[in-house]
């Protein structure tokens, strides 16, 4: 542990050093670098759990839907008119959240009205999460869009705790 700490201060400092150089290019690769350092410095994951977390994700994928990791969920936030759905209880969506998620908890997606699946359909994606791969709620929102008719859904398996622990933006009480 005390070598990743090491590693991710020595990242911090040459981060710094190629800002003042304006090397952009090399500045995005060392934020990647020391993001992912200090995310397994505080985790309990070993670096073996880490690097088949992308092979669980596929392995648990649902017909009707894919399942996206965070560089595309990154790709599609920047996208307007994709629809991010927070499908945890209020209770937790109003504690954080990604930025323009709506909360639908996964039990109450099969009662949307008619207009709001018309609307969701006009989307060029509608990303699903929740607390992480061991969380269910999100698999079976994304189902019951596609049960509702919806074939532009995404789940974004990694969900909040990936979300919150890569230091990304945060909503509140939205």
């Amino acid at each position: 542990m005390r070598n990743i700490l090491e590693l991710t201060r020595r990242c911090a400092k040459k981060l710094i050093a190629i800002c003042h150089k304006a090397e952009l290019g090399y500045v995005l690769l060392l934020v990647i670098a020391c993001s992912a350092l200090l995310f397994v410095s505080q985790s309990s994951f070993t670096l073996g759990e880490l690097l088949s977390l992308k092979e669980k994700r596929t392995q648990s994928v649902q017909p009707g839907f894919e399942s996206i990791e965070l560089n595309e969920v990154l790709q599609y936030h920047t996208n307007e008119l994709v629809i991010f759905i927070d499908s945890r209880i209020a209770d937790q969506y109003q504690a954080g959240h990604i930025p323009g998620a709506l909360n639908i908890p996964g039990t109450e997606i099969s009662l949307l009205k008619s207009d709001v699946i018309n609307k969701f359909k006009e989307s060029p994606a509608i990303v699903v999460y929740c607390n992480g791969e061991a969380c269910p709620l999100a698999a079976a929102a994304a189902q019951s869009l596609v049960n509702l008719g919806l074939d532009n859904v995404k789940l974004y398996a990694g969900g909040w705790p990936e979300w919150h622990s890569c230091g990304l933006p945060i909503a509140f009480n939205k």
